[in-house]
């Protein structure tokens, strides 16, 4: 006996034994082979799309392109931007050395080799060249003796940027004569690399009434006020640096051109070497050294 005629016997007898709902034979027949179709269909389906998936894939190994993995993302910090390690005073003063000494020495393609583009650009090879034949051996090159002391001196530029001075401070011989003498030239920092920023520009010297070797030696005690006065229309900052000592800032007035700096400590009697350092309103450096004698406080 088949399954279908079991079923028809059994549905028979539940037909019989239960009255209240008519059970049709041949409909639940028909709804049992439905279900199966259905099921059928459905295996079928699945069974279609892992076939294809599987013919997809080979067809793209045959194409010799094998399936391409998404890169993961790298969450890893970016490398911050190298910057030239920052020069020691050392250096610098090496530099400076070696500036004079070529000065000194005529070599006018090193001394050149040895400024900032700015100030090529402003002072111009030609006139270099002749400066070279002329003042300048007598003038710098007499410091590049053994015996100067150069002090360096660090100063606050435009957009946050430092320059710095060179005081060379000595008894060099200039024209046959020896005597205590003090000059500073302006350096900027190039490329991790110090540059002389000199152009030789010839301005008003400013006054400092407190270094004039006429009124004799005075005393000079912590909170003393400097007056510099004479101070050219474009300079918009001035700092004051005693015997190399930390540059202080004067108070400025560019109405009045004149500052004041107010010393920071007491000056034993003696020689003492005062830079003044000018910044204009593009960031150039303009030094003047001068010695002074302080008498006893």
């Amino acid at each position: 006996m088949s399954i279908e005629d079991r079923l028809r016997t059994r549905l028979g007898r539940a037909g019989q034994t239960v009255p209240v709902v008519a059970l049709d034979i041949e409909e639940t027949l028909a709804k049992g082979r439905r279900a199966r179709r259905v099921a059928f269909a459905r295996a079928a389906g699945a069974a279609a799309i892992v076939i294809g998936l599987g013919i997809a894939g080979a067809s793209t190994l045959m194409n010799g392109e094998a399936p391409r993995p998404i890169p993961p993302v790298d969450r890893s910090p970016s490398p911050s931007p190298t910057t030239a390690p920052r020069p020691t005073e050392q250096e610098i003063e090496s530099v400076v050395r070696s500036w004079l000494q070529a000065i000194q020495d005529g070599d006018e393609d090193a001394a050149w080799a040895l400024m900032t583009e700015g100030a090529r650009a402003e002072v111009g090879r030609s006139r270099f060249n002749q400066m070279m034949a002329s003042e300048l051996p007598e003038g710098f090159g007499a410091f590049a003796d053994a015996s100067v002391d150069i002090e360096i001196i660090e100063i606050g530029t435009s957009g946050g940027d430092s320059g710095f001075v060179a005081t060379m401070i000595g008894s060099p011989e200039q024209e046959g004569t020896a005597a205590f003498r003090a000059e500073a030239i302006p350096l900027r920092i190039q490329g991790g690399i110090p540059q002389v920023d000199e152009t030789f520009e010839v301005r008003d010297e400013v006054n400092t009434a407190w270094t004039s070797a006429s009124l004799g030696a005075r005393p000079f005690r912590v909170g003393d006020p400097l007056d510099i006065d004479q101070i050219s229309s474009d300079i918009e900052r001035v700092y004051l640096s005693i015997d190399g000592d930390p540059a202080q800032r004067g108070q400025f007035d560019a109405g009045r051109t004149s500052a004041v700096v107010t010393l920071d400590r007491t000056l034993d009697a003696g020689l003492h070497v005062a830079t003044i350092v000018m910044i204009d309103g593009d960031g150039r450096i303009f030094p003047e050294a001068r010695p002074f004698e302080a008498a006893s406080p």
